[in-house]
């Protein structure tokens, strides 16, 4: 470990003589540093570079980066904004938005670069002061993913100092921490420059990377107490702010060291780059993409009721906010359908809030089946990611059966009878038995219930008869069941039906739900 794999020239565009840049950051697609001048090795102007493929030749001249883009820094004022140092913080980057912190002159700042390929103003909110006095350039910063901290070391200080960022429990800029380095001997010989979160080592001890600033040494150390683990790698040039890179020489991962200068101070032949050491694979680690989960995965509900699915986007287990969500039925008997503006909530127009989360309704008026329920962003590398839901749209209310008294086989009377409506002096008995039967399902899941005639005592069931239908009824405790066509070809009247006990009747629709049985009254014969 340690050995040089590639220098990679990033070209200041200010004269040589009159640059000195020490910061290095990379977002697993692009290198950024900031084009510093002499005042401090810090400046406004954050510069966005591609790193080239690797050119097989690790020593000078190096293969330069090619510049992607410029951003200007300034804070809600518009006024410019110093920044010496930044580390990639990718749990408050969402898709085209890169979160950068920065520091100089003992501020520490969070920057929102936008879109990282297109020049353009950056906005950098001020956090905290770090108020450890030392050199106001400082050139060691580094985000930490595994307790959401930064480590921030001014220039050739003793300590690197370890600070909070106001989630689990840790004030904003509460200091966590000093750690001083050590070297071999168990002796803090200062000169930090540059600091990058290392691996764990097999017993769970965390380390970093610092870089030592006039002394071409890159060292690891233990990250809670300084002390002295190894050294890592000797550099060619002035080793400033130190970054992991697992992405340009994959599978290999790559430590890459900031030169300040790109040669002597002052001189017009300086070269600005950075170097990349190899480093154990398993130490510079991305975060884990951006998922999108719907939730419910997969549910059942009655036929025209609404249904709600709540998307929820995060990073690494963190919530992107602000993430424009779409929705869209892909398949099913409601499909094709997608979410338009205004139809999302919490935020109206699919955005997710705070939580990461943001939830679409719709009707399932479309029919009985599985509707396939797809919901999707775009993330900060242009990919598109997605989740599918399923719902299953089902009919268990049942319909609802009626009879009522109707025409005899000419179709043109209903016979005189006894009061059919209770109590009423027949106690709501049909005498002649022609009853309309009929049957409606809500909703009208089934257009078209079957309806089924039966009696009180279960002796036999005839059907299926359908809404519309016209049949005699007839009580006849001593006749076996029957049923037979009544009248000719163009009567009223179905059927003629015989029941030992009280005729009822019921419907079933075609989800198979039952109705409630219904009693048509008619008296039995006299005895």
């Amino acid at each position: 470990m340690g050995g040089l794999l590639d220098t990679v020239g990033v070209p200041s565009g200010l004269a040589n003589s009159d640059n000195c840049s020490v910061a290095a950051a990379f977002d697993g697609t692009y290198f950024y540093t900031m084009q510093g001048g002499l005042n401090a090795c810090a400046g406004s102007t954050l510069q966005v570079f591609d790193p080239p493929a690797p050119d097989g030749f690790p020593g000078a001249p190096p293969a330069d980066a090619t510049l992607m883009a410029t951003k200007t820094i300034k804070d809600a004022g518009g006024s410019l904004v110093s920044i010496s140092v930044v580390d990639w913080d990718p749990s408050r980057s969402t898709p085209g938005n890169v979160m950068l912190w920065g520091a100089f002159a003992d501020e520490v700042f969070l920057i929102d670069i936008g879109d990282p390929s297109v020049d353009g103003d950056a906005l950098a909110t001020f956090q905290f002061d770090a108020d450890v006095g030392g050199n106001v350039l400082v050139d060691g910063l580094a985000w930490d993913p595994a307790d959401d901290t930064l480590y921030y070391s001014p220039d050739v200080d003793c300590n690197v100092y370890q600070f909070g960022l106001g989630t689990g429990g840790q004030a904003l800029g509460g200091l966590l921490n000093t750690v001083t380095p050590e070297n071999n001997a168990g002796e803090s010989d200062c000169a930090v420059s540059g600091v990058a979160i290392g691996a764990n080592l097999g017993d769970g001890t965390g380390t970093l990377y610092i870089g030592r600033n006039g002394q071409s040494e890159i060292r690891r150390i233990n990250k809670s107490t300084g002390a002295f683990i190894s050294t890592f790698a000797t550099t060619h040039g002035r080793v400033e702010d130190l970054v992991c890179d697992p992405v340009t020489y994959a599978p290999l991962e790559a430590i890459l060291a900031k030169d300040a200068y790109g040669g002597p101070i002052l001189d017009p032949t300086n070269l600005p780059f950075y170097e990349a050491f190899e480093v154990e694979v398993g130490t510079c680690p991305l975060p884990e993409p951006p998922e999108i989960t719907l939730d419910p995965p997969d549910a059942e509900n009655e036929f025209g009721d609404d249904h709600t699915v709540t998307a929820t986007v995060t990073a690494g287990g963190q919530p992107l906010v602000g993430v424009l969500v779409s929705f869209a039925l892909t398949a099913g008997p409601n499909s094709p359908q997608v979410s338009d503006p205004g139809e999302c909530s919490v935020d109206p127009n699919c955005n997710t809030d705070a939580n990461g989360q943001v939830s679409w309704t719709y009707t399932g008026a479309g029919g009985l089946g599985t509707d396939t329920i797809v919901a999707c962003f775009t993330d900060e590398t242009g990919e598109e990611r997605c989740a599918e839901a399923s719902k299953d749209w089902v009919d268990t209310t049942p319909p609802v059966a009626a009879c009522t008294e109707s025409v005899n086989p000419s179709g043109n009377n209903v016979p005189p009878a006894g009061s059919t409506t209770p109590p009423g002096n027949k106690g709501g008995q049909n005498e002649d038995g022609f009853y309309h039967l009929a049957a409606e399902d809500e909703g009208n899941v089934d257009p078209n219930p079957a309806i089924w005639v039966t009696d009180s005592l279960a002796s036999a069931v005839f059907g299926p008869f359908y809404t519309n239908t016209t049949v005699k009824l007839t009580q006849s405790p001593d006749e076996p069941p029957s049923s037979k066509p009544m009248g000719g070809p163009n009567s009223a009247v179905a059927a003629h039906i015989i029941l030992p006990g009280e005729p009822q009747i019921y419907a079933v629709d075609f989800s198979g739900n039952q109705s409630a049985y219904v009693t048509c009254f008619v008296p039995p014969p006299p005895k």
